[in-house]
């Protein structure tokens, strides 16, 4: 597994398909500082999009399943209704209408 993307929660620390290793050296070497500073821009705006694009393969992915929140829902309702079934003032509204 390679070291730089063990952050990757959801996919068991691999890269993503389509996602490539990106080089620390640039591809050319810059002659003077128009170039030197063109080169940094370009390697900045390359870092945010890099965290642009990782941002919306997360956003991607709902951060709880339909199904868990249903049960979860579901088991609230049960607890809480027999809290309110199981307490003294319900208990004796019953037991007054069933005279």
């Amino acid at each position: 597994m390679n070291n730089s993307y063990a952050f990757l929660p959801r996919t068991g620390g691999t890269v993503p398909q389509g996602w490539g290793e990106v080089s620390a050296e640039p591809p050319v070497s810059a002659q003077n500082d128009a170039q030197h500073a063109l080169q940094a821009q370009a390697s900045s705006m390359a870092v945010d999009l890099g965290k642009l694009r990782w941002l919306m393969f997360e956003q991607g992915s709902t951060s709880i399943s339909i199904p868990l929140l249903a049960v979860l829902v579901f088991w609230l309702v049960i607890v809480f209704t027999s809290f309110g079934l199981s307490s003294a003032p319900l208990r004796n509204a019953l037991a007054h209408l069933g005279r």
